[in-house]
């Protein structure tokens, strides 16, 4: 008999089809989709797994803690022990080009050194400003070219990162925040390139990728250091070489798939019933999980474009939340 999953608050115009996600449970197990599940892979855009009162599993590639008290399991960013609850299995493990990663031949010598100085290739402009600081101090030495929609200067947006990234020295591989264990794609994406990273962002990436691979910007006290290094590294070809070829990884793609086969095989293994770990009863049923529904109830007024509309809520829902005043809804059937 089959597993029955279900996939729901997932990203923007995903397809369980072109995922690892799906496809590493499809290769491993009998798995099937359905809209009556045993199991729900959740993710964190949306609430509508709490439609469903089955096993439920989140898996993140944002900066966001699970919340276990509503889900069974989950894999995340954090360093978390909790039994047989939670896997740690960043981003980039999930990427396609993972398990191919740096697997072919190595680009020579020559292509290596005959390259652009450095790329940069960021479209969302809400991350910390130290990744433009630092572009602008990095710029001083030698041009830096930005291909995404953030201080772009090459004429347009470029259509292939990996191609634009590949014939650049260096590429700046900043996270859009800096959190223990939140690593994403930005480090492996300049890496699978034959460009040496500019890293900013988790401060134990150490734990996921060798220091010896790429040069770490520790926090904005450390840019004129990290500046200083790449332009060490870019004058002394040698030096430049022997980060370029250093081996990244520090537990390889083959065993990150492994410990994702079997934190699910445990989980189906014990059926859906023996798999549940959210308690049916107590404090989590009767009070915690109806006070979350209020808040998320109280939140959603948020996306009113009136000014000062957000001004009186800013004193409202404080006192809302304490039952000092009732807030009316625009949906005439929820009042808080």
């Amino acid at each position: 008999m089959g597993v029955k999953i279900k996939f729901t608050d997932q990203w923007a115009g995903f397809r369980p089809e072109e995922t690892n996600l799906y496809r590493w449970l499809k290769e491993a197990f009998d798995v099937e989709l359905s809209d009556r599940p045993d199991f729900v892979v959740a993710g964190p855009f949306g609430h509508d797994h709490m439609k469903y009162g089955c096993v439920k599993i989140v898996y993140t590639g944002e900066n966001y803690v699970p919340d276990f008290n509503l889900f069974d399991y989950a894999v995340g960013f954090d360093d978390i022990r909790f039994g047989d609850r939670y896997l740690r299995f960043p981003l980039f493990a999930l990427r396609d080009e993972f398990p191919s990663f740096r697997k072919g031949d190595a680009p020579s010598d020559e292509f290596l050194l005959d390259r652009g100085f450095c790329s940069f290739v960021v479209s969302n402009p809400r991350g910390c400003a130290i990744r433009e600081r630092f572009f602008r101090e990095l710029s001083k030495y030698r041009r830096v070219d930005s291909g995404g929609k953030l201080l772009n200067n090459v004429g347009g947006l470029v259509g292939d990162k990996h191609a634009f990234t590949a014939k650049y020295k260096f590429a700046i591989a900043f996270e859009n925040s800096s959190y223990p264990g939140y690593v994403t794609e930005k480090i492996m994406d300049a890496l699978a390139a034959w460009s040496v990273p500019v890293y900013w962002g988790a401060p134990d990436v150490a734990n996921d990728f060798s220091t010896a691979s790429f040069v770490r910007v520790a926090d904005e006290a450390d840019i004129r250091r990290a500046v200083d290094e790449i332009v060490r590294l870019d004058r002394d070809d040698a030096a430049y070489l022997a980060m370029c070829r250093a081996s990244p990884l520090v537990k390889s793609s083959e065993e990150w798939k492994r410990d994702f086969i079997a934190f699910f095989s445990n989980i189906f293994g014990q059926g859906p019933e023996k798999a549940r770990r959210v308690a049916d009863y107590g404090f989590q049923m009767e009070h915690y999980r109806p006070e979350l529904a209020k808040a998320r109830a109280l939140e959603s007024v948020w996306t009113s474009p009136c000014r000062e509309y957000r001004k009186f809520l800013c004193m409202a829902v404080p006192l809302a939340k304490k039952g000092l005043v009732a807030l009316k809804l625009r949906r005439p059937d929820r009042t808080i």
